[in-house]
């Protein structure tokens, strides 16, 4: 089975929040399957921030989860057909992160971890990243 690939867009600066999405593209063979819930930010979605020299800045740690969805269930998931995307908002709490004023390059990476699809229809491991960059 295919991967989705990934778009990111900056919303903010300060906080620093994304839309990020996943993608199943137009000329995709089959639907994709992927988890339901992308949030909270670190969960699926891992944000790093570098300055305009390629240093890291910044980047989330996966929270503790309490997962309010299983995995092996068919309604655990979201169905993209070819062409379609799905997203999410996901804002970086500001006191974890300030940044000056300058260029910054953002990535998000995307792994869909242990959701590798309901009980009779695996997906496998699917993972992707996209950058954007950010003036603040």
């Amino acid at each position: 089975m295919s991967a989705p690939g990934c778009f990111l867009h900056v919303v903010s600066g300060r906080p620093l929040s994304v839309h990020f999405s996943l993608v199943n593209p137009p000329d995709a063979e089959a639907e994709l399957l992927v988890p339901a819930l992308l949030g909270p930010v670190g969960a699926f979605v891992r944000l790093e921030v570098a300055d305009a020299d390629g240093r890291p800045v910044y980047a989330t740690e996966r929270p503790k989860l309490k997962l309010k969805l299983d995995p092996a269930k068919a309604e655990s998931y979201v169905t993209l057909r070819p062409g379609y995307s799905f997203g999410i908002v996901l804002a970086v709490d500001a006191d974890d992160l300030w940044l000056d004023p300058g260029d910054y390059l953002v990535r998000a990476s995307y792994d869909n971890r242990e959701f590798t699809g309901p009980k009779g229809a695996p997906v496998g491991e699917q993972r992707c990243s996209a950058t954007a960059e950010l003036s603040v």
